[in-house]
Order: C-alpha cells, then sequence, then structure tokens
C-alpha cells in the first residue's frame, strides 16, 4: 500500500489536502468521491532508499506508544516542536527509532509540517495518527491532540497486555497437552507394540485405530505436515479474494457467543476512534473514513462505505447507520441524540468505554470455560491412549482365568 497526497475541492468550492494510504490513484480517486471531494491533483510519496530500509525494520506499537507519550510531554511544557524533536533523537537510544525521529526533525526544521513527516512513514504511523496531528496543526491544538493520541494508544497497550496475560495459562496448557499427545503417539506407542504382537485373539477396535494411528504419525510425519502446509497456503489464497473473506466475516459475525465478542469489539473500535477523531477537528467525512480503514472486518467495512456515502449525500450519521442494519439500536439511538445537542463525540466517547467492558467481561467469561474444557478434552485424549493399551491387556488376562 502506498502513500498518497492529494487536493481537491469540496461541494461548497473549498480546497482540502491530505493523504490517504491506498494501494493506487483510482482507489484514492474513488474515496475522494465517496466523501464528495473532486480531486485536483494527486501525488504518490515516494519513500527514500533509507526508508525503504527502515519499514523492513517496523517498529514497535510500544515505540510509538513511547514517542508519543514523550513528544506529548515535552510539548504540554512548553517546549517548541523542533526543539522536543532534538531531544527526543538525543534520549532515545533505539537506533531504528532515532533515525526516524531525525528525518522527521529534519523535515520540520525546513519548515515542513509534522503530519507530513510522519505520512513518509505509513507502515509506523497509521492514517488515524497522521491524520489527527494534521487537525492538530492546522487548529493549533498539536499539544492536545498528541496528548489524545499517547491516551489511546496507551490504553491499547494495557488492554492488550491484559488480553494477553490472561490467555497464557490457556496457551501452555493446550501446547503443553498437545505436545504429550504427540510425544505418546509417535515415540511411547511405537515401542510398545511388541506387546500385542503374540497375541492370538483379535484386538479391539480402539486398540487398532491407536495402532495404526501411532504408526502412521511415527513414519510418515514429514507427510503430515507437508499437508498441513498445503491446507494453509491453499485456505490463505482462498482468504485472499474479497468475496471469500466478505462471505466468512459476515459468518463470523452470527456464530454463537464467538460473534457476540466479534460485534462487540468491532463497535467499540469505531466508536472509539470515531469520537477521537471528531473531538480533535477532523470532519465527520475523513472521521468515518479513518474509523472504516482500522476495521479489519471487510463486511462491517462494506457497510461503513454506504455509511460515507450516505454522510457524503446530507444524511444525519445515526440515519446513515441505521440503514446499514449492523448496529445496535440501542447505540444509534444515543448517537442521535448527541447529534441533535451537536455533541456527538461525547457519546461516542461513552459507548466506546462501555463496549471495552463488556468485551473484556465476555473474554474473562470465556476463558473461564476454556481452561476446563481444554483439561477435559486432554483427559479424553489421554484415556482413550491408555484406554486402547489396557483393554486388549484386560482380554488376555480374563482369558488366561
Amino acid at each position: 500500500m502506498s502513500v498518497f497526497k492529494y487536493s481537491g475541492r469540496d461541494s461548497n468550492g473549498k480546497l482540502i489536502t491530505g493523504v490517504k494510504n491506498a494501494d493506487s490513484r483510482a482507489s484514492v480517486i474513488t474515496q475522494l468521491r465517496q466523501n464528495n471531494i473532486f480531486p485536483i491533483s494527486i501525488e504518490e510519496q515516494k519513500p527514500s532508499p533509507k526508508l525503504i530500509r527502515l519499514k523492513r525494520f517496523r517498529l514497535k506499537n510500544k515505540d510509538v506508544t513511547v514517542f508519543t507519550r514523550q513528544l506529548s510531554n515535552l510539548l504540554g511544557s512548553g517546549v517548541l516542536l523542533r526543539r522536543a524533536l532534538t531531544i527526543l533523537g538525543n534520549r532515545i537510544m533505539d537506533s531504528e527509532v532515532k533515525s526516524i525521529i531525525s528525518q522527521v526533525n529534519e523535515h520540520v526544521v525546513g519548515g515542513g509540517s509534522l503530519w507530513e513527516a510522519l505520512s513518509r512513514y505509513p507502515d509506523i504511523f497509521s492514517s488515524l495518527y497522521v491524520n489527527m496531528i494534521k487537525a492538530g496543526e492546522a487548529s493549533g491544538t498539536l499539544d492536545k491532540v498528541i496528548n489524545s493520541l499517547a491516551d489511546f494508544y496507551e490504553t491499547k497497550k494495557e488492554l492488550k497486555g491484559a488480553l494477553v496475560s490472561m490467555l497464557i495459562y490457556p496457551v501452555i496448557l493446550a501446547v503443553v497437552g498437545l505436545g504429550t499427545v504427540i510425544f505418546l503417539m509417535t515415540y511411547v506407542i511405537p515401542r510398545m507394540l511388541f506387546i500385542f504382537e503374540g497375541i492370538n485373539t483379535p484386538l479391539p477396535l480402539i486398540t487398532k485405530i491407536l495402532i495404526r494411528s501411532s504408526l502412521l504419525m511415527a513414519k510418515y510425519w514429514w507427510l503430515l505436515i507437508l499437508c498441513a502446509l498445503a491446507v494453509f497456503v491453499v485456505v490463505r489464497s482462498m482468504f485472499a479474494k474479497d468475496n471469500v473473506r466478505m462471505a466468512w466475516d459476515e459468518f463470523m459475525l452470527k456464530v454463537p457467543f464467538a460473534g457476540r465478542i466479534i460485534r462487540k469489539l468491532i463497535f467499540a473500535r469505531f466508536t472509539e476512534i470515531l469520537g477521537l477523531c471528531l473531538s480533535n477537528g477532523i470532519s465527520i467525512l475523513e472521521s468515518l473514513d479513518i474509523a472504516k480503514g482500522v476495521i479489519q472486518n471487510k463486511f462491517i467495512a462494506r457497510k461503513l462505505s454506504d455509511v460515507i456515502v450516505g454522510v457524503s449525500q446530507g444524511t444525519s450519521l445515526s440515519a446513515s447507520l441505521y440503514k446499514a442494519k449492523v448496529f445496535p439500536s440501542a447505540m444509534l439511538d444515543m448517537i442521535a441524540v448527541s447529534e441533535e445537542i451537536g455533541k456527538p463525540e461525547e457519546s461516542l466517547s461513552k459507548i466506546s468505554q462501555t463496549y471495552n467492558k463488556e468485551v473484556s467481561q465476555e473474554i474473562r467469561r470465556f476463558l473461564e470455560l476454556l481452561e476446563p474444557a481444554i483439561i477435559f478434552l486432554l483427559a479424553l485424549g489421554i484415556g482413550f491412549l491408555v484406554m486402547a493399551v489396557l483393554l486388549p491387556i484386560f482380554q488376555i488376562n480374563l482369558q488366561s482365568l
């Protein structure tokens, strides 16, 4: 995906400039027309050789979070932007981060804007980040905007850390259990087959299944790995098609329990980004476009494209969202009321907080059910192995009595 710098005029003749991440110029033109903007010029921003090298070493989210918070602290203390970037460049030890800050600082010192400098790194600074910086520079509230971004990224980091902490035990449990079963099937069971060689009575079905499965895994493990890789490649190529991905994403929204969590995650993400953009002076159309860009679900993203078209034609945000028929009515009622009083960003922020809490509760409840389910499945698997080995031995003992 490339970065394009554009300029155009809206229906009132007002000049509008900005940057967009897109696959081609045609895609940018389509997005602008959806936002009711007539494009005048569209230029692809060519990365420098050094930028190409840096993009191979994509910075971690924590680096962006630390950079944003430190820049916010300096600007909040009254330090000028150029001086703040120089201080950060000297303070940070990581060579990649230092190099990027140095190039950004050079662009700003040369008279360029901060958002233009950051837009040269689309793999590091998202369209949300760049457009909010642009709005902050235009309104003279850069320090407040960067502080909002820092809060946003820190909250995102905390939620991710909490989720990882909750997943550690179930993942370790599943990995250890699966590893134990594979070890028994490929190493232990094949070495116990001599027990059954001298048995004249027919073996139980469960024992035959175990023996054949064990020999297959021990002898053709490489073929099983190749088959798994082939399936992975085929599935991945299928999901690269828009129609397949669209159908899958729509299906996932309808899956019991998991679909409810996915929907709430999407609603929380959408309202959080939209509210953040609106509260920092970004227009409703640009805010919707940015919010749509962070939604991974293709089905919801397509519905949001229709919402953008509706808003660009003069329909209210709540009415356009109602027509999409994917958002809950309670959420839309709150947005409609907030539109009437002219403060939709406040309502969106509250909705986001509510859904984030609900998502955390749903995930915690899911993991509480997942742990005993994993233990139960492992007990079934190991119980199957034990019964398959002991059952013919019991039969021999019974016959000898």
